[in-house]
């Protein structure tokens, strides 16, 4: 899944939209409440900018209302209500600060969580996670993806399922099912709150 940084941040704006020409999004998801948010840049500018904490400088405003809806209906969408969890919690309603940024948060967190990857340039998304109590197991690139192609047993080749969006992120993580395993033996946490655990790529 791309979150909104992937798609405010010029630089990973610049890579993805370079993807979508070349026919390179396979495989990629995006939250269905950023979706909506994006048909109309400027609101994704000033609702998504506070949160993220984005520097204005790093922002294409002009490049942002060219790329995005185009790039955003290239990609697949998921939604809250596609789980069984789709009440969203206080703490996400918090730790977003505003209710439309809050879905967004937590359906990335929803999919993160319930299914595979989520692909960032910038951490904040994952600190604001944290804060609404998610759990995370940081680690270095290279024991992240150690632990990853153990667990999706991949020796070698790409490791997730979009590899060319991977190169434009910053930070990465990945959860769900697959992980879950892996990860209890480290944390010795219950089911309830690992289901709720990711890892976390540190760069």
């Amino acid at each position: 899944m791309l979150d909104a940084s992937m798609l405010l941040h010029r630089d990973s704006l610049n890579h993805l939209a370079g993807l979508a020409a070349a026919g390179g999004l396979e495989n990629l998801v995006i939250a269905t409440s950023l979706a909506q948010m994006a048909q109309q840049p400027d609101e994704l500018v000033s609702r998504m900018r506070p949160f993220l904490g984005i520097r204005r400088r790093d922002i294409d405003i002009a490049a942002l209302r060219r790329l995005v809806p185009a790039l955003v209906d290239g990609v697949s969408r998921f939604s809250a209500a596609e789980t069984d969890r789709p009440s969203m919690p206080p703490e996400f309603a918090l730790a977003g600060r505003d209710m439309a940024v809050a879905e967004v948060l937590y359906e990335e967190w929803l999919f993160l969580t319930t299914q595979s990857w989520l692909f960032a340039k910038l951490r904040t998304t994952f600190d604001r996670m944290i804060d609404a109590g998610a759990g995370a197991l940081q680690m270095s690139r290279a024991q992240f993806e150690k632990l990853v192609r153990r667990t999706v047993k991949k020796p070698a080749g790409p490791l997730s399922p979009n590899d060319k969006a991977l190169a434009a992120a910053k930070w990465f993580a990945v959860s769900g099912p697959a992980v879950w395993a892996v990860l209890e033996p480290i944390t010795g946490t219950a089911g309830t709150i690992l289901s709720s655990m990711f890892l976390l790529c540190d760069p």
